[in-house]
């Protein structure tokens, strides 16, 4: 029998050629879609993105929604940066939900949403970031599956803008770069600390993965414990003295090949319908031993 045949390869196999649909990449990609449609067509646009986005303001009014809400809406002024961010997110987020299974994936976006928003709370809370009328995008969670996906193959060859070929770390590093320079911008309108946020929260989960309530296992889904196969028996334990010693399990039989039943000597076999009748306990010390002996003559009369 080849390694692939067996039972575990097998059950691997089928499960690495499963394909995956990619429910949760596609939902939050669907999310966006649809709120930027509802953005252009809402007769009260500001109104709209007043309630959903993410301030000071509106969190001191008790819109906490407006935490995750945040990360679904974009600028109906600049479709490109919608295009841009959820390009991204789909050449890297299809591999990772591969990896870290539908639940703890979404366990995964939510941190990459919530921890750029509290960033973007607690700096502007103390004044160390000038604050707009608000903040949407979903730029800080796209950072933290670039940088989780990177991380994990940090030198695959990316084709940038279809015609630049660009090492993956290399382009997350650039990316980095240029947030770092447009933090201090006080006319810039993107939260680049926000990004920067984003790509800590997702490094950090690939660094330290939780093996508490949430399991981040980061190289392969964790797959439930295999179920003993039915029909399998225990095997049995000889005992010589007050040592116990496991036997190896008998192999099988080859075709054509069956035991005699005439094969035992008569003091096995009397000694075999003693432990029948009365137990592996009866037997003494000279028993027990001529018993071991008769099973490893059998043992290598069949070898």
């Amino acid at each position: 029998m080849g390694f692939q045949d067996r039972d575990y390869q097998r059950e691997s196999l089928r499960e690495e050629a499963m394909p995956t649909e990619h429910f949760v990449t596609k939902a939050f990609m669907a999310i966006c879609g649809i709120m930027f449609f509802l953005e252009l067509v809402s007769p009260d646009r500001n109104g709209m993105i007043d309630n959903l986005s993410l301030s000071t303001h509106a969190i001191g009014q008790g819109r906490l929604w407006t935490l995750v809400t945040h990360a679904f809406l974009h600028d109906p002024s600049t479709p490109m940066h919608i295009v841009f961010n959820l390009l991204a997110f789909w050449w890297f987020a299809t591999d990772l939900e591969d990896r870290l299974g539908r639940l703890r994936f979404i366990v995964f976006l939510g941190v990459g949403i919530v921890v750029p928003a509290l960033v973007y709370l607690v700096t502007r809370a103390i004044g160390l970031l000038p604050e707009g009328r608000g903040v949407i995008g979903a730029s800080g969670c796209v950072n933290a599956v670039l940088a989780m996906a990177i991380l994990r193959a940090p030198f695959q060859q990316l084709m940038l803008f279809g015609v630049l070929p660009l090492q993956a770390w290399v382009f997350l590093a650039v990316s980095l770069a240029l947030d770092a320079l447009n933090l201090r911008r006080p006319d810039s309108l993107v939260a680049s600390d926000m990004h920067l946020a984003g790509a800590a929260a997702g490094a950090a989960m690939f660094f330290m993965p939780l093996q508490g309530a949430i399991p981040l296992l980061w190289s392969r889904r964790a797959r439930p414990a295999r179920r003993p196969r039915k029909g399998t028996t225990p095997s049995l334990t000889l005992y010589r003295g007050e040592e116990a010693v496991q036997p190896s399990r008998p192999e099988t039989a080859r075709p054509g090949i069956s035991p005699s039943p005439g094969s035992l000597p008569s003091d096995i076999d009397s000694l075999l319908e003693k432990i029948s009748k009365e137990g592996m306990a009866s037997l003494t010390e000279a028993e027990r031993q001529q018993l071991l002996q008769a099973s490893e003559r059998l043992r290598g009369r069949k070898s």
